[in-house]
Formats: C-alpha cells, sequence, structure tokens
C-alpha cells in the first residue's frame, strides 16, 4: 500500500529541485556518483584479493607482517647479461650490458610461454632478496586477471617438512 500523504510531497519537492537544477547537473552528479562507485567497488576487490594472497602466503609458513614488509619496501630486482664482476674488465669485449626489470621479464616473456619442463634458479647471498623477490612476483603475477595468466604458481617455503610432497602436489 502506497502512502500518497508521503509519495506527493516528495515529488513535489523533485520537481521544485528540477527546476532549479538543470538536467546536465543531474546528469553530472549522477555519473560521478557511479564513477566513484566503480572506483570504489574495484579497490575494494583488489584489497580483498591482496589479503587472500597474503593469507595463501602464510598458509605456506610466511609471517604476514613479513610479507607485508616485502611488499612495501620492495625495490625492483635488475637483472644484466654480463656478471657484475665482468663489467670493468677486458671480457666483455667491448659488448654492451644489457640490464632488464626482472618481475616483467617473468611476467612477459617466461610465464607466456607454456612450457612443460623449464626452471629458473633464483640464486644470491643471504640477504640479497630472493625471497622478497620471489613475494613481489608472486603477488604481481597472481594480481593479473586469470585471462592473462597462462600458469597456476605457488610459492612454497623450504620450513615445510614435506616439501617434496607439496612439490609433487603442485604438478
Amino acid at each position: 500500500m502506497i502512502h500518497t500523504d508521503i509519495i506527493e510531497p516528495l515529488i513535489a519537492s523533485a520537481e521544485k529541485m528540477r527546476v532549479i537544477l538543470p538536467d546536465w547537473v543531474v546528469f553530472g552528479c549522477a555519473g560521478w556518483c557511479i564513477i566513484y562507485t566503480v572506483f570504489l567497488v574495484k579497490n575494494l576487490y583488489a584489497d580483498y584479493q591482496k589479503r587472500q594472497r597474503r593469507k595463501e602466503l602464510a598458509q605456506c609458513h610466511f609471517d604476514l607482517q613479513d610479507i607485508r614488509q616485502k611488499e612495501e619496501y620492495y625495490i625492483e630486482t635488475r637483472a644484466q647479461n654480463i656478471p657484475p664482476a665482468l663489467e670493468d674488465g677486458a671480457e666483455t669485449g667491448g659488448t654492451f650490458i644489457v640490464t632488464k626489470e626482472l618481475i616483467p621479464f617473468f611476467i612477459n616473456r617466461v610465464f607466456r610461454k607454456k612450457e612443460k619442463e623449464k626452471f629458473y634458479f633464483i640464486l644470491g647471498n643471504s640477504g640479497m632478496g630472493k625471497t622478497t623477490f620471489m613475494v613481489n612476483l608472486f603477488f604481481r603475477y597472481t594480481s593479473m586477471s586469470s585471462l592473462n595468466r597462462a600458469y597456476t604458481i605457488k610459492l612454497l617455503s623450504f620450513a615445510y617438512k614435506d616439501i617434496l610432497e607439496k612439490i609433487e602436489e603442485v604438478k
């Protein structure tokens, strides 16, 4: 049952507002409300996905606080075609040294190809940022649309007692 005593004043005030505000203002405000809502929903969904990825890493023996720090303080890792120890020596033969950011390299080149048995080793001394790189690679790759991902990747810690079984589960 519709109460006309409530609806009629609302309609009358809306008609008065229509006289006061031109149509372009009303549509403009509605448009901004829609854009803001889409922006808000997109950011909320991105935050939800980030929390899900952090939970997945926490299940793999990674500390949540440590994950946040690795993500927040990450400095983009670069690689080059000539070992740094040989940069200044005559061994380079006058060739140019090419450097690349590693995460875009893995996402755009390595993860785009469907190869059965290809392995990459991330090597470095203690504290050089291997785990930090892998956490950020995991975050960046898993945040992409599933349509753009050729693989489902997992990040496993060697802290597992049964690491070999965990690796077999991934296959």
